[in-house]
């Protein structure tokens, strides 16, 4: 907002500040996606963990094109199974939007009045909200942890870093210590 009253002359236009926040926004988080993954994989500071980043997803930029359309890919095939899951768990609250869709007679207000946010709230009532918020936690239960498992793994095949070998070399004291040699 600053820059672009900056830019406008202290006035607020309103569709300049949403395209500055697509220009600037998208690309600054496109190329910095992964520094949190270069500071726990490299231990580097937060700057350095930036300019990794971004030298990263400048260098391979096609290849981290195809992370985020494989991760949307694998978001929405999550989203549609537990929707579908969610919908089956309340088929006979929504029966009645079958109803309305399928009959002849209604137009496109009362279509649209049915679907309103408190329309739909009141049509699946608490234990529905109940059902709702378990079932985007489940979504959200499979979704974060492969996503973030997937992002590591391509973090570190993006950068050509090996996989860490653990020492099996050594041996345990009476404490449970290990020595390695």
């Amino acid at each position: 907002m600053i820059v672009t009253m900056a830019v406008t002359g202290g006035g607020t236009d309103y569709e300049a500040a949403g395209l500055l926040a697509i220009f600037i926004m998208i690309p600054t988080l496109y190329l910095t996606f992964f520094c949190d993954t270069a500071a726990v994989f490299e231990d580097c500071k937060v700057f350095e963990s930036l300019r990794r980043s971004i030298r990263a997803v400048a260098t391979h930029a096609w290849e981290v094109l195809g992370f985020f359309i494989i991760c949307c890919i694998f978001a929405f095939a999550d989203l549609f199974v537990f929707a579908m899951i969610w919908e089956a768990l309340l088929f006979e609250k929504l029966q009645p939007l079958y109803t309305y869709y399928s009959s002849p007679g209604y137009n496109e207000t009362q279509l649209a009045e049915m679907m309103a946010p408190h329309n739909m709230i009141a049509m699946i009532g608490t234990d529905g909200m109940w059902i709702t918020a378990a079932v985007i936690f489940a979504s959200l239960i499979v979704l974060v942890p492969v996503l973030l498992a997937y992002k590591a793994c391509f973090y570190r095949k993006l950068i050509g870093s090996p996989v860490a070998i653990q020492q099996t070399t050594g041996e345990y004291d009476s404490k449970g210590r290990w020595y390695k040699y």
